[in-house]
């Protein structure tokens, strides 16, 4: 409320005459011309707004209306200007201009974005343009009957006047009206024809050089509007009269659509070609020169898109040496063989070497000419790298085979067991040489075999790769148990079946905890609800049915926006046969796993692991249920984690700043960067395999043993500053970082250092100097107060007695300057009062002769009367002196905190606590205000957020003296917290 009536009120201010010193001509011409202009700005949002209502298809009328409210806006700042001359309600005023300017920038952003669209819109001359060339794709109407009911094309034969003779089949089928309908009926009246210029006109044209063409819009029977290419030639009597007007109507609706798609096409190409991650390349068939190569170029060669260009034969410096020729050669028969499929290696100018695979074949022309080679080149570093892997691991897969978790078992095609693994054995109850004369349709429930055979049917047919199924397995003890089977085929030397391998997993626990799930459904339906894992169920065409919270939060939709909505709409365009893939296999197979990229309401593309399920028991219809996991940013961490391998190592050796891998116990050096040999004079070769106080590096050994206990605690020790000694014996100041690794099971830590000898030295410099500079500034601000309050101050009273012995000098009957008096003498009083207050908060007088304690208690009232804050004081008894700048430097502290609380906390009180004990003195100021924006909660000790000048220079104050400054803010109020040793 005391914001609001402030707001309001006009007290402490000065009307906007007294600027003009209440000049009457003066005065009149402001007021007049401010008037004068709001009413002319008022008018303007009228004409805008009749006009708009008035002329209801005027483009971009909103543009209208955001200016109306603008210039209305500025009218109403104007009329404040006139209201302000007399009262001084400035608090409304800039209230007023806020609004005129929220008003003005949407106006000026609106505009720059219409701007385009309005210079876009076709000129007259343009459309002329376009039916003129239009015009001259008109062909001459043919009049033979035998041809007309076979054309395509609507043939008419009209009088002049418009009225229909003739009215072929191909007018029927593109219009829907019959023969009998049509003739006799004014064709434009008929088909509701859009002409683009008045009929008229194209007559008296079609009567001076006998034909016409141009593009028309007609009505079909239906409604549904056409665009036509029409083409009307004269027809004239044998006494070369004007008799008739002979018509050709082509629907040209699709060919319109066509070129629009073409377009779009276009469009679409470049987008794809500039953001997909393959190289797409054009070559020239003669020169084999580039012609076109995508940005991704940039990405994969390193090299930036200039160079290629302007050295079209280029990319060939960039194929590895030994790859070469055979690249080049197969590339030259490109143009015979209409085939390029090549794997080699590319150098990047860092020397890393990238395997790539490229794809190319031949575009040609309408009559079967070369016009260009085309391709795409995309990096397989990562799966040449994987196939390696696969080739080393295939001895462990084979070991793997026997001691594996889950059954492995081979058949032949009649079903016959041929190999089996001991996992697959203790699910099925039988020994290997039992199962080696059985099948797998002994084994298989009766009511899950047909089903099965179909499998494995399809599976030898070729229509499916692999088969995922479950089904129960009859166990030797007769018991029933659920098994998840993963069948593919076995293909021999001829490419035929063979046989089939099988992955059998026991899921009988896990059918149990199904059919357990289903029943507590209810039960757990908050777990769902809070997972942090996508949880949803959509039907068989991928409509979604539910989701829970997870993809609101990171997707950024509402539940509105996603249920009932097609999995389609949510990947992007590239990945929507992945998606219709996905849809298919788990129809198939029942469910499906994998990676998914999809599209937030930001734009944004998260990558999904899914693993869904179909359910068809217990429901109506079936149903997948889906669980997915945002694998985002664990891609991106890893893809990072492989770039920071690369570059750690050259890192390591050219960082300028000292790095070294020691052991955590004894301190032997295991290796040691360029930088650390030039700082300490220590060779690389000198110090691996012996402990840095072996070498006699710290100066203190004590230090050492402080560091290894903390990275035992923490696991890590952030900037601690050290004495290390170098080899001549100098002693220099490092700040002292180190992380614990692991190498070959022995923790070890990776430390750096950085040498701050220099800098402990220039800061004790700019110390001492800052010192100096806050005790001139506290000096000069203790001059100007003097001469404030000695001359500034008594000028003034010595003015407020002469106005006020002028004003009783003055006879009753001159009122006005009498008014003008007294108000001269009240504005006089409160300069008075203002200077007094200014003196005081320059320098407290108080504080050199009574102390810290009683200038508080003095400045405390003070404050609070100023400000309307209720201030709450609390000091130890028998608190005393301090030094001089002790005491300086603690209540600057405070000043500046309680300004900070008027300025910017929005509390109405605040708490100020002094006390001391043996430790030193504890200042303590605190709100209950707004907090500290954009910083969260907590401690900020290191004054992380903007503190300003004024959190500066508190700062700097109490780095004189010794002190600490810490600042916890949260969003229930903010504290600061001052502490300085007391020395005797």
């Amino acid at each position: 409320m005391n914001e609001l009536r402030e707001f309001f009120s006009s007290r402490g201010f000065m009307p906007h005459g007294f600027c003009y010193q209440w000049k009457p001509l003066l005065i009149w011409l402001h007021g007049i011309s401010d008037t004068l202009i709001a009413i002319a700005y008022f008018s303007i949002p009228l004409a805008l707004i009749y006009l708009v209502r008035k002329k209801r298809n005027i483009p971009f009328d909103w543009m209208f209306v955001c200016f109306g409210t603008f210039i209305a806006a500025c009218a109403a700042t104007h009329l404040m200007e006139v209201v302000t001359l007399w009262i001084p309600v400035y608090w409304i005023s800039g209230g007023v201009k806020v609004i005129a300017a929220l008003a003005s920038l949407p106006t000026a952003i609106l505009l720059t974005r219409v701007v385009p669209q309005v210079l876009n819109l076709p000129s007259p001359d343009d459309l002329r343009s376009a039916n003129q060339e239009l015009g001259r794709q008109a062909t001459i109407l043919r009049e033979q009957a035998a041809l007309l009911d076979l054309s395509q094309d609507a043939i008419q034969v009209q009088t002049i006047d418009g009225k229909n003779l003739l009215w072929n089949q191909g007018a029927e089928r593109m219009y829907g009206w019959s023969k009998a309908e049509a003739i006799g009926q004014f064709d434009h009246d008929l088909l509701q024809t859009n002409f683009a210029r008045p009929r008229n006109e194209i007559i008296d044209k079609l009567l001076a050089t006998g034909y016409w063409d141009g593009e028309l819009q007609q009505r079909r029977r239906d409604g549904q509007t056409i665009i036509v290419s029409s083409r009307w030639a004269l027809g004239r009597g044998l006494d070369g009269s004007a008799q008739n007007v002979l018509m050709i109507d082509t629907d040209i609706t699709e060919q319109r659509r066509a070129e629009d798609a073409m377009r779009e096409s276009e469009e679409r190409f470049r987008l794809m070609a500039g953001n997909i991650e393959e190289i797409f390349w054009l070559l020239d068939p003669r020169s084999l020169g580039v012609i076109y190569v995508s940005p991704a170029f940039e990405h994969i060669c390193e090299r930036p898109l200039a160079s290629i260009y302007s050295n079209p034969t280029s990319y060939r410096e960039i194929i590895h040496s030994e790859d070469v020729r055979r690249v080049l050669a197969q590339l030259a028969l490109l143009e015979q063989t209409n085939e390029f499929h090549e794997q080699f290696r590319i150098v990047c100018p860092s020397g890393t070497v990238k395997w790539v695979e490229g794809w190319g074949f031949t575009a040609k022309d309408s009559i079967g000419n070369v016009t260009a080679l085309v391709g795409t080149v995309r990096d397989i570093t990562e799966r040449k790298r994987a196939e390696d892997a696969g080739r080393r691991s295939e001895e462990l897969l084979r070991a793997a085979f026997n001691q594996a978790a889950v059954g492995f078992s081979m058949t032949n095609m009649q079903g016959q067991f041929v190999k089996v693994n001991r996992t697959y054995c203790r699910i099925t109850g039988y020994s290997e040489e039992e199962l080696l004369k059985m099948n797998f349709q002994s084994i298989t429930a009766p009511e899950d075999l047909p089903a099965n055979l179909v499998r494995m049917h399809r599976l030898v047919v070729g229509e499916i790769s692999n088969t995922v199924y479950q089904k129960r397995h009859i166990r030797k003890s007769g018991e029933l148990v659920w098994v998840q089977n993963s069948v593919s085929p076995l293909w021999d030397g001829n490419g035929k079946v063979s046989g089939f391998v099988a992955l059998t997993e026991d899921i009988t626990d896990r059918k149990r905890a199904e059919d357990a799930l289903r029943e507590s459904e209810d039960r757990y339906r908050d777990l769902v609800e809070n997972s942090s894992d996508l949880i949803c169920t959509h039907d068989a065409q991928g409509i979604l049915l539910s989701v829970n919270e997870t993809p609101l939060r990171i997707l950024g939709y509402s539940r509105e926006e996603l249920l009932n909505k097609p999995l389609r709409d949510f990947v992007t365009p590239e990945t929507r046969p992945l998606c219709d893939a996905y849809l298919a296999q788990v129809q198939r197979d029942g469910f499906a796993k994998g990676l998914l990229p999809v599209v937030a309401k930001s734009g944004e593309v998260r990558l999904w692991e899914y693993n869904n399920s179909l359910r068809k028991e217990g429901v109506s219809s079936p149903v997948v249920r889906g669980i997915a996991h945002d694998v985002t940013e664990q891609k991106r961490a890893e893809a990072a984690l492989r770039r920071s391998e690369e570059k750690f190592s050259k890192a390591f050796r050219s960082s300028p700043v000292e790095m070294v891998i020691t052991t955590l116990e004894e301190g032997r050096f295991l290796d040691a960067n360029e930088s650390f040999e030039k700082n300490t004079r220590f060779t690389r070769e000198e110090v691996i395999g012996r402990t840095s106080l072996e070498l006699g590096l710290w100066v203190d050994p004590q230090d050492r043993a402080a560091v290894v206990e903390e990275i035992k605690k923490n696991g890590r020790i952030v900037n601690r500053e050290i004495r290390i000694r170098a080899k001549s014996g100098d002693i220099g100041f490092k700040l002292y970082s180190a992380e614990l690794i692991q190498i070959a099971c022995e923790q070890c830590l990776l430390a750096v250092s950085e040498d701050i000898t220099q800098r402990k030295r220039a800061a004790e410099g700019i110390r001492k100097l800052s010192g100096r500079l806050l005790q001139l500034q506290d000096e000069e601000r203790r001059k100007i107060a003097r001469d404030l309050h000695d001359a500034t101050g008594q000028d003034l009273v010595a003015l407020s007695s002469t106005l006020g012995h002028l004003q009783a000098t003055t006879p009753s009957s001159s009122r006005k300057l009498r008014k003008s008096i007294s108000q001269c003498q009240a504005v006089a009083d409160r300069c008075i009062r203002e200077i007094r207050t200014l003196s005081y908060l320059l320098h407290p007088p108080l504080l050199d002769e009574a102390g810290l304690e009683d200038a508080i208690r003095h400045y405390a009232p003070g404050f609070a009367e100023r400000t309307g804050i209720e201030v709450d004081l609390q000091i130890a008894p028998g608190f005393g002196r301090l030094a001089q700048e002790e005491e300086m430097a603690l209540f600057r502290v405070m000043q500046e905190s309680l300004v900070n609380i008027h300025r910017h906390s929005g509390s109405f009180s605040a708490r100020i606590r002094l006390d001391r004990n043996t430790r030193g003195v504890l200042l303590e100021v605190s709100d209950n205000g707004r907090g500290i924006p954009g910083n969260g909660q907590g401690r900020n000790k290191g004054l992380s957020f903007a503190g300003g000048v004024g959190v500066q220079s508190m700062q700097e104050r109490l780095k004189q003296v010794g002190g600490q400054l810490e600042i916890e803010s949260s969003t229930n109020g903010t504290t600061v917290r001052a502490t300085v040793p007391v020395h005797d």
